[in-house]
């Protein structure tokens, strides 16, 4: 990684080398690497990790599908009202 420093201006290459490390993820791989974690840990943390990845899409889905179901609703209910105020011929003269 290279960061350049223009007009002596330090305290700026210096913010910027902190942003790139937290974009990498620098930081949260030594923060990890602070501690040994037994393998078992480890396979414990993923899958809780992806238990609440499959809750949060989950809910996602129930909402959606929430909303489909209140549009629905909202659809058939205008058609009924526009269906009541048209009068009904069901006899058409053809003469």
């Amino acid at each position: 990684m290279k960061i350049e420093v223009y007009n002596n201006n330090v305290i700026k290459a210096y913010k910027k080398l902190n942003k790139k490390l937290h974009e990498d993820g620098m930081y949260k791989k030594l923060k990890e690497k602070q501690f040994y974690k037994p393998p078992s840990l480890k396979r414990r943390e993923k899958h809780e990790l992806a238990v609440l990845r499959l809750k949060k899409i989950e809910l996602k889905r129930q909402q959606i599908f929430e909303k489909k179901e209140k549009q629905i609703i909202r659809n058939s209910k205008a058609n009924k009202q526009s269906n009541t105020s048209k009068p009904r011929n069901s006899r058409q003269n053809f003469s």
